[in-house]
């Protein structure tokens, strides 16, 4: 019987390969195992626990593809609290995930949501400083990241999304990009930038989740484009949270757009 998978199955198999390479790389670290425990492992026992509690039928790969990417991006530490924090954000998606939605679709995306509660809680609570998006199990494999853009843009479609963040954000560095007293300049910065994996899994994984960003090419033009332009603000201030409010801020102009639509059938 030939196995055939669909497309949540083929992304978190994915983003499986991601984290085992993230693992084997970090030598097995036990930090990093438990790392795993508090976000796929804790993840997966919210996913049957609030499954039974509402009584919905949710797609168990969707929240394996969550969690993964809660994995992968969050910083792992070595401390106690830093397992808890991991645990929050995977919270966090999760009660996205079953009770903030609107017409069976997340207003934003769950993971960058989650992400953005913990680094909210970081500015408040000195334990957490050490909980932030580092992005460590995604920047080591250009090799990974194309076959996941190759899969991604082959099954979703969103080439007018992804090219327009990109071009817009390699424009304002151009522009805008001040070296720091180190030295380098704008072009060595797209050059380490372009070359590291890390900003195509931002693009690919996290801004262009497809339940949560447009499928129309005009929208996802505008959509784009104002990710790149928030980036763009966040790099040149270095404000704190700033790089998950240009995932934000689209998710709700998209969320937006289609109650407006909505609306406007139900009055025609």
């Amino acid at each position: 019987m030939e196995l055939k998978l669909n497309s949540a199955q083929q992304a978190a198999g994915i983003l499986a390969v991601f984290a085992i390479g993230a693992i084997t790389k970090n030598d097995f670290h036990s930090q990093v195992l438990i790392h795993l425990a508090a976000t796929l492992g804790f993840g997966l026992i919210l996913f049957y626990i609030f499954q039974a509690l509402t009584k919905q039928t949710k797609n168990i790969w969707n929240t394996v593809i969550s969690c993964l990417i809660i994995f992968l991006v969050l910083h792992y530490g070595l401390k106690p609290t830093d397992a808890f924090a991991a645990m929050i954000a995977t919270f966090v998606v999760l009660v996205s995930k079953f009770f903030l939605e609107w017409k069976g679709s997340p207003i934003f995306n769950p993971v960058v949501l989650g992400l953005f509660v913990l680094e909210l809680l970081a500015l408040i609570f000195p334990n957490f400083q050490n909980s932030f998006t580092s992005w460590w199990g995604a920047s080591y494999s250009l090799i990974l990241i194309a076959l996941w853009m190759a899969f991604y843009l082959k099954t979703y479609r969103k080439w007018a999304l992804t090219l327009s963040y990109l071009i817009v954000f390699a424009l304002g560095v151009l522009i805008f990009y001040k070296a720091p007293p180190s030295g380098g300049n704008s072009l060595d910065f797209l050059k380490f930038t372009f070359t590291d994996s890390t900003i195509y899994f931002f693009t690919f994984v996290m801004l262009a989740e497809p339940r949560t960003s447009p499928l129309l090419k005009k929208q996802q033009i505008i959509y784009g484009t104002m990710a790149g332009i928030i980036s763009i603000l966040s790099l040149l201030t270095n404000f704190p949270t700033s790089a998950l409010l240009a995932i934000l801020i689209p998710n709700f102009y998209f969320f937006i757009t289609k109650w407006l639509m909505l609306r406007k059938m139900a009055n025609a």
